[in-house]
């Protein structure tokens, strides 16, 4: 069983140094674990981690790729080719600030998918390789849907098979 035995002003406060969270935390001698989870799955996700910061890095390089590429057009979201993805975006923040559980960055690029932002890379294509970002379309499409698939199989939490 584990236990929380502080005040509301006092999770507050800790709340805001997350070095003094592992103090709220009870370990169980039976069950050996965090919340009773089965100590099964905080070994299996540790096998996801390096796996969740690879893809983590890519996105958000990504990101920066995409911002940089894009610079010269800062309404580029306004275009009638990405109408879809600017009301996801939209969608998906007013859901955030509505559940107001975790809020991202404002960016609207953080808002967005790897496979969205593969599709601003696809259809603004020149500007990329202008830009000299990246060099070979059929490549990078390629790549980018691959990335994506093992994405998603980590997003959903499941366990990994050992190659």
């Amino acid at each position: 069983m584990w236990s929380v035995t502080h005040s509301i002003e006092e999770l507050q406060t800790i709340e805001n140094n997350s070095e003094e969270i592992n103090d709220l935390i009870e370990f169980s001698p039976v069950e050996r674990s965090i919340f009773q989870f089965d100590e099964i799955y905080l070994k299996e996700s540790n096998d996801n981690v390096e796996s969740y910061k690879w893809l983590y890095c890519l996105e958000n390089d990504l990101r920066d790729k995409i911002r940089t590429a894009l610079a010269d057009e800062p309404n580029w979201i306004d275009e009638s080719g990405f109408a879809r993805i600017k009301q996801d975006v939209e969608d998906r923040k007013q859901s955030e600030l509505e559940a107001k559980i975790l809020l991202r960055d404002p960016d609207n690029l953080t808002y967005l998918t790897l496979g969205e932002l593969k599709q601003i890379v696809i259809q603004k294509w020149q500007k990329f390789e202008d830009n000299g970002i990246f060099r070979e379309k059929k490549y990078i499409d390629r790549i980018l849907t691959d990335i994506n698939k093992a994405r998603i199989v980590l997003a959903h939490n499941s366990k990994l098979q050992k190659l």
